[in-house]
């Protein structure tokens, strides 16, 4: 399989979504935001690791850095983490002093809210006040399941969690058509595949059949250069940078013999 051309059309994709005035849009008519422009900066950078030539330099481009001083202040730690994230690919150095305003936009304290806050404290060097959770949340779902995997590792999850059985959870969530289910026995998306590649990753294990997860992941490439969350749906940012990223795990970590694509 040709995975060279499969990239360099999925760089094609994503520099059609750059905006004139900063910032990458989900789509050519739509304006930018933070997050399309964190999920097409994530996409550019993997695919210069995996050795494509890419004519886009975002540290170069003022525009973008403009855009970016004018979209600095956030209150929702996700977005904020995907900022912090964009100034670093960009070089960009931050005044922590002008972000003294980051507070929580509520005191409701989700899974999701208590991963960024910790993030962002590991990105930036910097102490926030985020609890510990006392137990492990109920949730069976694979992206809050590899939010716990990660936050256990941490320290941020009191309860101690049996790695076998995540690691059997994870991998029973992949399905004859090499995807992964938001839990075993559901439907393949790529952004569950994504989820489980990460935490089977971290917890230093591989999924049970590799060469079915990246057909399946090239299966969702559309013939807009961009990947969608299931074969035959829309391809946009997010999914594209799901798919990539998935790769990323699959082929740079020695997960997949390279040897059998042609990267």
């Amino acid at each position: 399989m040709n995975l060279r051309k499969s990239l360099n059309d999925c760089y094609h994709f994503v520099i059609q979504r750059k905006r004139q005035e900063g910032g990458f849009a989900a789509t050519p008519l739509l304006p930018a935001t933070i997050e399309d422009t964190y999920h097409a900066l994530k996409i550019l950078k993997a695919l210069k690791e995996f050795g494509l030539d890419i004519d886009y330099n975002p540290q170069e481009d003022n525009n973008l850095q403009l855009w970016l001083y004018q979209n600095r202040k956030w209150t929702e730690p996700k977005i904020f983490y995907q900022f912090l994230k964009i100034c670093l690919i960009c070089n960009i150095k931050i005044n922590f002093s002008e972000q003294s305003s980051f507070s929580l936009s509520s005191n409701i304290m989700t899974l999701e809210r208590i991963f960024y806050l910790v993030k962002i404290s590991e990105l930036i060097n910097l102490p926030l006040s985020h609890p510990d959770i006392e137990k492990i949340p109920d949730s069976k779902i694979v992206r809050d399941l590899w939010m716990t995997v990660y936050l256990a590792d941490k320290g941020i999850i009191r309860e101690r969690f049996d790695k076998k059985f995540l690691v059997k959870y994870f991998t029973e969530c992949q399905n004859p058509d090499g995807g992964f289910g938001f839990s075993p026995g559901t439907t393949s998306y790529i952004d569950n595949t994504y989820f489980c590649l990460k935490a089977l990753n971290f917890l230093r294990s591989t999924p049970k059949d590799k060469e079915g997860v990246l057909n399946f992941i090239l299966f969702c490439q559309t013939k807009s250069g961009g990947f969608a969350r299931t074969p035959r749906a829309a391809s946009f940012l997010e999914s594209t940078y799901y798919a990539v990223e998935s790769l990323k795990i699959l082929l740079l970590r020695n997960l997949y013999d390279k040897r059998k694509v042609n990267v």
